[in-house]
């Protein structure tokens, strides 16, 4: 039934049975009606919690202050001491223990930086382990037969 036929229908006293399929097509037309309120209502809630969550991340931005300086890149600072380290290692000046120890520690947990060492100074860092290691006791002699 068009909305033109319901019109005239609804206008006059005589109500009249339901053609075949009106009331499906009624039925599917409410459904996709409720459909679309209840997407609104999910859209209109997420925009909510979307726009309470900014707020609140911009409320504590602005309740801690200023950012901190960045810290010096680990990275950057071990690089800056490579020839220091080369010197140190290939009996040149000794490095001083508060630069020497921080670098050797970074250099035994980047492998990135270990990397970059190694192509620069092939077979140093192996070299000064062993060295490292015999000095501490930590390699025994090898048994010859």
């Amino acid at each position: 039934m068009t909305d033109t036929n319901y019109r005239e229908q609804a206008d006059r006293d005589d109500w009249a049975p339901c053609s075949p399929g009106d009331l499906g097509r009624l039925a599917s037309r409410l459904r996709q009606a409720d459909e679309r309120q209840r997407g609104l209502a999910t859209v209109k809630t997420a925009a909510g919690v979307a726009g309470g969550v900014a707020v609140l991340v911009l409320a504590i931005g602005l309740l801690q202050g200023p950012a901190a300086a960045p810290a010096v890149d680990a990275c950057a600072a071990c690089k800056a001491e490579f020839a220091a380290l080369n010197e140190h290692l290939t009996g040149g000046p000794e490095m001083p223990a508060d630069r020497y120890e921080p670098t050797w520690d970074h250099l035994a947990n980047c492998e990135k930086c270990r990397k970059a060492f190694e192509r620069r100074h092939p077979g140093l860092l192996e070299r000064a382990g062993m060295a490292i290691a015999a000095r501490l006791g930590w390699l025994l002699p090898v048994a010859t037969h």
